[in-house]
């Protein structure tokens, strides 16, 4: 049991080696969407196994997947909220965990074979991936990726959703932040 322990720890470490690699090349978003496909995927691979080395192998996608959209998404949501929330929703990202193994006890009360709570499962998480389709993209990757126009157009729309007005001053200020971090 210790080496099983300790082998998918240290897969564990590769995966999110490669997906900060995707985070920072492609962007926050696409790489939610992508490997919460891959997460899909991989879970319908899983729910349809004929064998034990099929099941191995997707189950074994479905913990690197899932390690990618863990990390993207927390990155995604420390970088969305200002400074004061973002302990408060860092800690609170993973409540979501605490309740999806609520909703799973009363899915395999009502569904008693592995194989169909696996696609009750999986169906209950695919609106996830529509609600990441529709995010925009990180304001602060696409500025520390010089993307400075789709990141005025980011923050503008964000500015609009919470009714803020942004002033020239606060345009100022994020450049001076941009040219101290440079």
């Amino acid at each position: 049991m210790i080496t099983v322990i300790s082998v998918y720890v240290r897969e564990s470490y590769l995966y999110i080696t490669l997906m900060q690699i995707f985070k920072n090349r492609l962007g926050r978003k696409p790489t939610m969407v992508l490997t919460f496909i891959g997460v899909l995927g991989s879970m319908f691979g899983v729910t349809y196994s004929l064998s034990v080395e099929m099941y191995i192998v997707f189950r074994t996608a479905t913990a690197a997947f899932a390690f990618g959209t863990k990390i993207a998404a927390f990155v995604y949501i420390t970088e969305m909220v200002g400074k004061e929330w973002r302990t408060f929703f860092g800690i609170g990202y993973s409540s979501f965990y605490a309740l999806g193994y609520m909703v799973m006890s009363g899915v395999a009360y009502n569904w008693r074979n592995w194989h169909d709570i696996m696609l009750v499962c999986t169906l209950l998480s695919t609106p996830f991936v529509l609600f990441a389709i529709v995010l925009p993209e990180s304001p602060r990757w696409l500025f520390t990726k010089k993307k400075d126009k789709e990141g005025v157009k980011v923050t503008k729309l964000l500015a609009r959703i919470n009714k803020v007005t942004l002033t020239n001053e606060d345009w100022k200020e994020a450049k001076r932040h941009r040219i101290e971090l440079e």
